[in-house]
């Protein structure tokens, strides 16, 4: 089968020349930004660049996604071209948001799977501390394990959470922004 977008100067990329080329997909859902989200968001992109990472940002709400419908082909084309899978967004009410649910249940109900994606991370915010959400039965952890098993069976899942955000300190935020692209840099190996 023919990838869309495939021409004789950009042919469908084999599984080894994906991985060998190490594309990360972050996938950035919020619709602000100038958020404490969108620092997050450009911290990890630029110290994936920084660190080799062939890297494409995918924009739910710039790209005007409907979360009720199907994931459009251009991010069909670039999820095939992906190794990595980084989602950013923030966990309002112990969940990611509708537009980030509806988008991994268009995909995940679709049954494409993406077998050459070997990780995929989460990089989020909480409001409340991380008992809450471990108590509240980390529905969003679940969310993000149950999308990537039926989507990207193959992938390892690592959480990186900013919690209490609602009471933190800037320096406590500051601290999580300078660190968090070296952190998913890292998990990335």
């Amino acid at each position: 089968m023919s990838e869309p977008g495939a021409t004789p100067d950009n042919p469908p990329m084999t599984g080894a020349q994906v991985g060998a080329r190490r594309h990360v997909t972050v996938l950035y859902t919020h619709p602000c930004h100038d958020s404490f989200v969108a620092a997050a968001r450009a911290r990890v992109v630029e110290d994936l660049t920084a660190g080799g990472f062939d890297v494409a940002s995918l924009d739910l709400y710039r790209d005007g996604y409907d979360p009720t419908g199907e994931i459009p082909e251009a991010h069909r084309a670039q999820l095939r071209r992906t190794t990595a899978l980084v989602l950013v967004y923030p966990t309002w009410w112990g969940a990611q948001p509708a537009m980030l649910s509806g988008w991994m249940m268009a995909l995940t109900g679709s049954g494409e799977r993406l077998d050459q994606v070997r990780q995929v991370v989460a990089v989020t915010s909480h409001g409340s501390p991380r008992l809450s959400n471990w108590f509240g039965g980390r529905p969003g952890f679940h969310v993000l394990r149950r999308f990537s098993r039926a989507t990207c069976p193959a992938a390892q899942r690592r959480w990186l959470a900013f919690y209490r955000m609602d009471s933190a300190s800037d320096a406590d935020r500051g601290e999580f922004i300078e660190s968090i692209g070296r952190r998913v840099v890292a998990s990335l190996g």
